[in-house]
């Protein structure tokens, strides 16, 4: 399954309103590249490199937005948005032990962003599929429950939600929640292939 060639619904990053400041630290996170190296945080060139990842992650440009998320990182450990687009490298690449590391490390920071939670639900929900993981599919399940909650006009979230359920063998309810997602404004990006599939779960 190629994570990145399906939609993931990015927010604006909000690139931090003041001065870059230096300071010398130590990179410890192995999951980002780096160990005991010594830099210079600068949180708006961080937060520039970690937009400019996730456009080239967009355009399935992998190699170097594996860089850029690396760079931020380097840049300001704080910067979630890096950690999470590493989270999706590592998941396109089937590290699954990796990428939910990096998902639970962002997730701290990011839990009221809805983006950053549409497309969390949507990862664990892979990885507990492709692990076999009650636990961690019940989790997902409970997170696009909290998505709908909170949003229920949020198509990416009920489309991911329904292929969830479909590859869990409960098309039943991804049917239910697809025509929900018909009914809503942005309907036009529900993905003809997954509602091809659906339909043949159905007969």
């Amino acid at each position: 399954m190629n994570y990145i060639k399906t939609t993931i619904l990015i927010s604006s990053l909000v690139l931090i309103q003041s001065l870059a400041y230096a300071q010398n630290i130590t990179i410890l996170n192995p999951y980002m590249g780096y160990t005991k190296t010594k830099i210079k945080i600068n949180p708006v060139q961080s937060n520039e490199e970690s937009t400019i990842g996730w456009k080239l992650l967009l355009e399935n440009k992998i190699p170097v937005a594996e860089k850029r998320f690396k760079t931020a990182y380097q840049l300001n450990q704080k910067n979630m948005y890096a950690v999470w687009g590493m989270a999706v490298i590592y998941l396109n690449k089937d590290d699954f032990d990796s990428a939910l590391k990096m998902l639970d490390e962002a997730y701290i920071v990011l839990n009221k962003d809805e983006s950053f939670l549409v497309d969390y639900s949507k990862a664990l929900s892979i990885i507990a599929i492709q692990k076999k993981d009650e636990f961690l599919l019940n989790k997902a399940m409970g997170i696009f429950e909290q998505n709908y909650q909170a949003n229920k006009e949020n198509t990416y979230n009920l489309q991911n939600w329904a292929i969830a359920l479909m590859l869990s063998g409960n098309s039943k309810k991804a049917e239910l929640l697809v025509e929900e997602a018909k009914k809503t404004k942005n309907a036009n990006i529900l993905d003809k292939n997954f509602l091809d599939e659906l339909q043949k779960f159905k007969n």
